[in-house]
């Protein structure tokens, strides 16, 4: 990986998609990605039926979401018409596809809370999502093509997770580059064009 007309600043060792917002995801050995970032990233969501809202990480209901893993049930090509099926494994191994009617249920028991997979943004998350950039100082559009927080496609280095003193699951990046010395190089990037 270098910055345009620089010298290389890392190696791509790591390629990752996560097919639910909040749930560890799958290693890649290849992605097609467009302006919306990696084909099938945070493609779906969870959502809490009681308060209609989607889940987050950060929700204190839900406490066990980022032990969850989602997985594509088949390969697909930037041609695919529709994603597949995806599997939501559980940490105790149990497990559901997308389009099994018994997923709902798996996911309620597990969380205590009555709990749906959704594919189709509810018409409040892009309001939500525009109030917390607010909040916080980005002047962002919300996100209407996927449930990703805040970027499309997310990168980080190794360097940076070893200074913060995390692994690479814990960020759900989609990028992890390489690099070599400590700190945060990352800050280096920042209003700069990357090339992979």
């Amino acid at each position: 990986m270098k910055m345009a007309t620089a010298e290389p600043i890392g190696t791509v060792t790591d390629l990752w998609r996560f097919p639910v917002k909040s749930m560890r995801g799958e290693r890649l050995t290849e992605a097609f990605v467009t302006e919306q970032g990696i084909q099938g990233d945070r493609a779906y969501a969870l959502l809490d039926v009681e308060t209609g809202r989607v889940v987050s990480a950060s929700n204190a209901h839900f406490p066990g979401i980022l032990e969850c893993t989602a997985t594509f049930v088949a390969p697909f090509t930037e041609a695919s018409a529709m994603l597949p099926p995806i599997r939501i494994t559980l940490p105790s191994g149990a497990s559901a596809t997308s389009d099994s009617p018994a997923l709902s249920a798996l996911l309620s028991d597990y969380f205590h809370r009555e709990t749906e997979l959704i594919h189709t943004i509810p018409a409040n998350y892009g309001s939500r999502q525009a109030e917390f950039f607010t909040e916080v100082g980005l002047a962002l559009v919300a996100p209407t093509h996927s449930f990703m927080d805040l970027c499309p496609l997310s990168l980080i280095s190794t360097a940076t997770l070893a200074s913060l003193g995390h692994d690479r699951r814990r960020f759900r990046m989609n990028v992890i580059v390489q690099t070599a010395g400590e700190g945060f190089p990352d800050n280096a990037w920042l209003h700069h064009h990357l090339t992979v």
